[in-house]
C-alpha cells in the first residue's frame, strides 16, 4: 500500500465495520445523509463524487459490499469495484434503479480465488 492511500472514506470509522458482514457504499447527492451512522443499521460509507477510489483505504477486507451508484459515472463505479476487490472485498454488489414493479436489479462481482 502506498503512503497516499491512508485516508478512510467518509464514515469509514463506523465501529460495526470491524464486526464483519455487509458494508454499504452510497454515491450521489444524498450520500452523506443516507450513510450517516446510527446504532441500528448496516455500516455505510460514502464514495465522494469526483474523487479517485484509489486514494482511500476502504474498510472492506472480507466483507460483502453493496454499492448504490446514484449520480455517479459508470466508469468511476467500475474503478471503485476494482479497487474494492483489490483491497479484499469478498463480493461487490451493484444495486440498480428499481423497475416498474419495484424489483431492484443487481450485478455481483466476486473476488477471484
Amino acid at each position: 500500500m502506498t503512503g497516499e492511500r491512508q485516508k478512510l472514506p467518509p464514515y469509514g470509522r463506523h465501529p460495526a465495520i470491524a464486526s464483519g458482514g455487509l458494508v454499504m457504499i452510497y454515491c450521489g447527492s444524498r450520500a452523506f445523509k443516507l450513510a450517516a451512522p446510527t446504532d441500528n443499521r448496516v455500516p455505510s460509507v460514502v464514495y465522494p463524487k469526483n474523487t479517485d477510489p484509489a486514494l482511500y483505504r476502504w474498510p472492506v477486507e472480507g466483507h460483502d459490499v453493496l454499492i448504490f451508484p446514484k449520480d455517479e459515472e459508470p466508469m468511476k463505479i467500475n474503478i471503485l469495484i476494482i479497487e474494492l476487490l483489490n483491497q479484499g472485498a469478498a463480493r461487490v454488489i451493484i444495486a440498480g434503479a428499481p423497475d416498474e414493479c419495484g424489483r431492484v436489479p443487481r450485478t455481483v462481482y466476486e473476488r477471484p480465488a
